[in-house]
């Protein structure tokens, strides 16, 4: 009597059961999605710090830059496009001479005078001024540092000595 009174009533309400779910669940697919979400997570995480860091990059440069500048305002800090322009006038050589790998002798004075004031008058480290100089070694700018002066002595035209400060940098 009971079964016939539950059939009577799927029957009029039309009941429809619920699909069978597959027994079986597939663990490696969620694990693969699950892995998927994470680096899609990773890779915007990474995009937004990268951003920032460029960011922060780009702002340094400019504080540097505005630094150096109001540096080279209040000790007569000259720029390196500055004293190649001055010694290349004052030699009569050309700037593409000064860069180039020729090693005439007028060539030779005008890059050792070059790495001379580059190193006292600039804010520039040796290594800098040799990748500025056509990728020389530190070791050519301290070369060149030590024999312009004694090159000028020989020419009668004498520097004044560097106080300490000056000499070790």
């Amino acid at each position: 009597m009971f079964v016939a009174h539950y059939e009577r009533t799927m029957k009029s309400a039309k009941f429809q059961a619920p699909k069978e779910r597959p027994l079986t669940v597939n663990i490696v697919e969620i694990r693969r999605r699950k892995l998927a979400d994470a680096r899609v997570a990773i890779t915007k995480r990474l995009a937004a710090s990268e951003e920032h860091l460029q960011r922060q990059r780009a702002l340094a440069t400019a504080a540097i830059r505005v630094a150096n500048r109001s540096l080279a305002r209040a000790y007569g800090v000259l720029s390196f496009e500055r004293i190649v322009s001055r010694i290349c006038r004052a030699t009569g050589v050309r700037e593409l001479d000064v860069f180039s790998s020729r090693r005439s002798r007028d060539f030779v004075f005008a890059r050792h005078a070059i790495m001379y004031w580059a190193c006292r008058r600039t804010v520039h480290s040796l290594p800098e001024i040799g990748r500025l100089l056509g990728g020389l070694d530190h070791t050519s700018i301290l070369n060149g540092r030590k024999k312009y002066p004694k090159k000028r002595a020989k020419m009668g035209r004498y520097l004044r000595a560097l106080d300490r400060r000056e000499a070790t940098s």
